[in-house]
């Protein structure tokens, strides 16, 4: 298989990479794209260690980076996403710590504060909360929603509430309606996780090729 989109790590990049160096923040999910863009198979215990390294507790407190040692930008949903997809054991962290993807404890910020601050940076980039931070929006910022839940518990074989259920279907479904071709494939590789008939609602081939680009060897494959 051509390895110039693949890193040191072993994960996928939308961009070549020079010198087996990383080329992009999202590997996790790239590399769980690639199980059907590419019908590859893997084996979920050859992640393990690098998921390991991306793991960390530091007195009690936990935190997860998108790779061994990158703390910034902080990890994402679609990164949680790709780890759950790839198999490695994240939900039961997640479940532990609230669903939370931050290390920090700022159980004392009340939802006021943080409601009124999402609400004062709403116009800003998405990034500007961590850049600059504005610790009031991280409880709600970074933290994982029960869509998201319903799906990592799913493929995790832990039991969804019924919430979760409704919650992930109906987001399932604004997505098909009105998703970018980013959100699409994010949604598509979960639906095909969890064995759901809705992909076949999603143009999973035009949606790669806007995405990743002519080039890219997702769509010289198809």
């Amino acid at each position: 298989m051509e390895s110039k989109y693949i890193c040191k790590y072993g994960l996928f990049h939308d961009q070549p990479c020079i010198d087996n160096e990383p080329k992009s923040n999202n590997g996790w999910i790239y590399t769980a794209m690639s199980k059907y863009v590419l019908n590859t198979e893997y084996d979920t215990v050859d992640f393990y260690p690098l998921f390991k390294k991306c793991f960390n507790i530091y007195n009690t407190i936990y935190y997860i980076d998108r790779l061994p040692g990158k703390e910034y930008p902080p990890i994402s949903r679609d990164e949680i996403i790709g780890m759950a997809s790839m198999g490695q054991p994240i939900a039961e962290i997640l479940d532990q710590y609230g669903w939370r993807m931050y290390k920090l404890d700022l159980s004392m910020i009340p939802l006021s504060d943080t409601i009124k601050t999402l609400w004062n940076i709403r116009k800003k980039h998405r990034n500007y909360f961590w850049q600059n931070e504005i610790l009031d929006a991280y409880p709600v910022a970074m933290r994982l929603f029960w869509h998201d839940r319903y799906y990592i518990k799913k493929v995790s074989n832990m039991k969804p509430t019924v919430f979760e259920f409704i919650m992930f279907y109906l987001y399932a479904w604004a997505i098909i309606a009105n998703g970018s071709s980013g959100e699409q494939n994010l949604l598509y590789l979960q639906l095909r996780d969890i064995g759901s008939y809705l992909y076949k609602f999603i143009p999973y081939k035009e949606n790669l090729l806007e995405y990743f680009g002519a080039g890219h060897i997702f769509n010289r494959q198809n």
